[in-house]
């Protein structure tokens, strides 16, 4: 992850993109809790590799075309509309960027993976799956080196960002196993990132980097609590912990205030991304804006 992060040739993060892979995988299929910890883990490598094979296509394309795999040269190539001539190849270029970042985010409807892998995964390894690397990778990335291409898609990124905050939430309210429910509420929460960042905004740009953060620091200690009842009772069933309050107080206390964190409660980081977020969704201008605006909101919560 630290590679990716630091990385400035395309080459060397394509190379740290894929090792991130495999000890995921394997923490998964070793340390899963079920007998389907293997069958999650070959669904999320799956998931994760495939596209990211065509990724590699991309990268080596644009190698062809400019003679490097330095990101600022690159970014200033697209600046300079000077990577290639071919707008149909260049838009098929940032497509498959952006398929092998959205799978890993994941966006709607791309989050196959993802119920699966968090319910199977150790605690430890659940808190690096979900938003961090592929929501770094789009902002880094594929509106580095094709803004253009990138604005032209915004209209559908913030109309599945919309949608994958409301699927997320009405998924969410019928699972009865908490790891699940936690599951389908990072779904929601990076798919807040994803209406942010893709309005184009200064509003929504800034709220979908804070909320990323926001989504590492209360998705992780939500994680972490549910890790500690699971390490205490031996399930994730929320059948179970009748009386919690009783028996736990404090960690019953925290849950209380990482989930409101969660959910945006005024004074609280959660509500200064969101509130950024949705003034930038407002903001946009891009058609449809308000209505997929107003329809996220309620469900975000």
């Amino acid at each position: 992850m630290l590679g990716i992060f630091v990385s400035l040739d395309l080459f060397l993060y394509y190379a740290f993109w894929e090792l991130s892979l495999v000890p995921m995988t394997l923490l998964i299929a070793t340390f899963g809790r079920t007998e389907n910890r293997r069958r999650a883990a070959i669904k999320y490598f799956l998931y994760a590799f495939i596209p990211s094979a065509i990724l590699l296509v991309a990268i080596l394309w644009l190698y062809v075309k400019t003679g490097t795999f330095d990101l600022p040269t690159l970014a200033g190539f697209a600046a300079a509309n000077s990577i290639s001539p071919n707008s149909a190849a260049l838009w098929l270029a940032s497509l498959a960027f952006l398929a092998a970042f959205a799978v890993k985010v994941p966006i709607f409807p791309l989050h196959g993976w993802l119920s699966d892998a968090i319910s199977e995964a150790p605690t430890a390894a659940v808190m690096v799956l979900a938003g961090k690397l592929g929501l770094y990778s789009i902002l880094r990335f594929s509106f580095g080196i094709f803004p253009q291409q990138s604005h032209r898609i915004a209209p559908l990124m913030i109309a599945l960002g919309a949608i994958g905050i409301v699927y997320g939430a009405l998924i969410a309210l019928v699972q009865k196993d908490l790891k699940r429910l936690a599951a389908y509420g990072t779904l929601g929460h990076v798919s807040v990132v994803v209406l942010g960042i893709f309005t184009f905004t200064i509003a929504g740009l800034d709220g979908g980097i804070y909320q990323t953060l926001n989504e590492g620091i209360g998705g992780g200690a939500l994680f972490m609590l549910l890790g500690l009842l699971y390490e205490r009772y031996g399930t994730y069933d929320m059948r179970e912990f009748g009386g919690l309050a009783a028996k736990l107080p404090w960690i019953v206390t925290l849950f209380v205030i990482t989930t409101l964190s969660v959910v945006g409660l005024p004074i609280l980081n959660g509500f200064v991304g969101e509130f950024l977020v949705f003034s930038g969704a407002m903001q946009a201008s891009f058609a449809h804006h308000v209505a997929w605006t107003v329809l996220a909101p309620p469900e975000s919560s």
